[in-house]
């Protein structure tokens, strides 16, 4: 979830090449991610799937990270969908955003825009996708 194309574009081009043959669902804001989450599928999809990792900025607009990740905690604990990993990102590397984002039940890890290298980026998601 990610309001930014070009954030967007880096995430899936720093996942792409790699083992990873993800297949990417995008959202430029909370609410429809949510929907997603909590209906496992934008209305009228013949087979919508549930995600293995979800890449969450903290700065969104209409529905900010830390909103979104607090109202689908409920939904992922359940094992609804098995294990699903968050991982928030953003450009801020201030201590309270980090913290704030690592103190949240359902967020495994924290990511500063720009600060991880393509291979230091795969190698994090294995570690948290345990593969």
């Amino acid at each position: 979830m990610q309001d930014d194309e070009v954030d967007r574009f880096i995430c899936k081009r720093m996942l792409r090449g790699s083992e990873f043959e993800p297949t990417f669902l995008e959202f430029e804001d909370g609410i429809p991610a949510e929907q997603y989450m909590v209906s496992l599928g934008p209305a009228g999809e013949a087979e919508p799937f549930p995600p293995h990792l979800i890449l969450v900025d903290i700065n969104m607009p209409v529905l900010d990270g830390y909103s979104f990740v607090e109202r689908i905690t409920p939904t992922l604990k359940s094992g609804k969908y098995g294990t699903v990993v968050v991982m928030m990102m953003s450009s801020s590397s201030r201590k309270e955003d980090i913290d704030r984002a690592l103190s949240m039940e359902a967020v495994e890890d924290y990511i500063v825009k720009g600060s991880l290298e393509p291979e230091a980026f795969q190698s994090k998601v294995r570690e948290l996708l345990k593969v």
